[in-house]
């Protein structure tokens, strides 16, 4: 008789598949501040700057130059909901220029599109969403590595350690319990890094898909 390896069930690629995910919410994450710092200092530039201009008529087509800027960052960030999220991020469809009008009417084109605006809420907002999911993101891995390999680099700790915070939680001071004690608070945040990552990365995304990716699919319905 022959016999065949049966296909891997998908309990036995679980693992694989939970942490593939948490690489990629962990870079969308980590990517998205250095991007949103961008997007919101092009952006809010940009806006400042048609603003001043707009007595002698060239605030508007800076403003226009400022949402197509908004409309490339916008391409980036739906670039990266791919690597996240199981549905599909279309490209909401923007109205070309009409090319037989002069410059002027071509630059301020961005202008009469209400996802263009959405594009440039979505940079300003978006940088603040991406401070808080940034800073959780370093902290919660910075806590669960330093906790779990907390008895390697305690020693060098200037001071000689966490007495204090040890007594507080211990009711006494020792060596050992220190560094059980930190080396369990590494293992609670590396447990729970898994559903930290993902909720942190849905919320980030769920603020991107809402203004740059459902709107569009409503308006082209």
């Amino acid at each position: 008789m022959t016999s065949t390896l049966a296909p891997a069930t998908p309990t036995t690629r679980l693992p694989g598949r939970v942490l593939h995910q948490l690489g990629a919410d962990t870079r969308y994450l980590l990517a998205g501040l250095p991007i949103a710092t961008a997007a919101f200092v092009v952006l809010v530039t940009g806006f400042a700057l048609s603003a001043g201009l707009l007595a002698i008529a060239v605030g508007l087509p800076v403003l226009g130059v400022t949402l197509l800027a908004a409309r490339g960052f916008a391409d980036v960030e739906r670039h990266g909901l791919r690597a996240v999220s199981r549905r599909p991020t279309p490209r909401p469809a923007y109205r070309a220029a009409d090319p037989s009008r002069n410059v002027y009417r071509r630059a301020i084109t961005p202008l009469t599109q209400g996802q263009s605006w959405l594009d440039m809420l979505h940079g300003i907002v978006g940088f603040v969403v991406s401070i808080v999911t940034f800073t959780l993101t370093v902290a919660w891995w910075a806590s669960a590595a330093g906790g779990l390999t907390y008895g390697i680099w305690e020693r060098f700790l200037p001071g000689g350690g966490n007495d204090v915070v040890v007594t507080a939680v211990l009711g006494s001071y020792s060596h050992a319990g220190e560094i059980a004690l930190f080396t369990a608070l590494g293992a609670v945040f590396a447990i729970t890094l898994v559903p930290m990552m993902r909720g942190l990365a849905g919320m980030r995304a769920g603020l991107s898909r809402a203004l740059l990716v459902e709107v569009g699919e409503n308006a082209a319905a």
